[in-house]
């Protein structure tokens, strides 16, 4: 395979700015007051700790006391289904391995609630298969 001047050129600067972003990406997570920064605390005039988050983020991650999810201070959640005990209108329980959901506005004022499962392998082996809904299922 032949690489003329124009492709080694091209891949060249490719590769250049992609040892540039993968240098900088861990500094700019961990800099002080980034998202990533683990630096929770911010200092009053006085140079005493404050209790208040000053900077772009949403401030330290606060523990729950479920153990599911941490979140900063004044956020919350809510739990919509568990695997396995949920169940659907089908009278199927909710299947495992989320991996991608999203809400849609539904009839009637109604919100849709669409999860994506990585299920691999024969349905037959899973404990909480995705429900076969004929017309429904985009990849069975």
């Amino acid at each position: 395979m032949s690489l003329t001047r124009r492709d080694f050129a091209g891949r060249s600067a490719l590769t250049g700015a992609g040892i540039v972003l993968a240098g900088s990406v861990g500094a700019l997570a961990t800099a002080p007051n980034a998202l990533a920064s683990t630096d929770t605390e911010s200092v009053g005039e006085d140079g005493e700790p404050t209790d208040r988050h000053g900077g772009v983020g949403y401030g330290p991650l606060v523990p729950d006391p479920k153990g599911l999810l941490a979140l900063p201070a004044g956020f919350s959640y809510r739990v919509i289904t568990y695997s396995g005990r949920t169940k659907l209108d089908s009278g199927e329980f909710t299947p495992s391995n989320h991996d991608g959901t999203s809400t849609f506005d539904g009839p009637r004022g109604a919100t849709l609630l669409v999860n994506n499962h990585e299920l691999k392998g024969p349905r037959a082996a899973w404990k909480y298969p995705v429900p076969l809904t004929e017309g429904l299922v985009y990849d069975p």
